[in-house]
């Protein structure tokens, strides 16, 4: 059983009955950015223009022991 807790400006709180060492660890998806192609095609010409994507990322934290 554990307790947790995430304020509005990323602090993360763990409070565990149980274990000895502890790890955070976080994961996002990628995804599509909003198209700009089609806005910014005229000034561009006859350049090619390739959408943006949101490239996805995994984090961890270190471990740390439970006092």
């Amino acid at each position: 059983m554990a307790r947790r807790s995430l304020a509005a400006n990323g602090n993360y709180t763990f409070r565990a009955k149980t274990g000895d060492v502890f790890q955070a660890r976080v994961v996002a998806a990628p995804g599509a950015a909003p198209p700009l192609c089609t806005q910014l095609q005229p000034a561009l010409g006859s350049i090619p223009c390739v959408n943006p994507t949101v490239n996805g990322f995994t984090a961890q934290s270190k471990s740390v022991r439970k006092k």
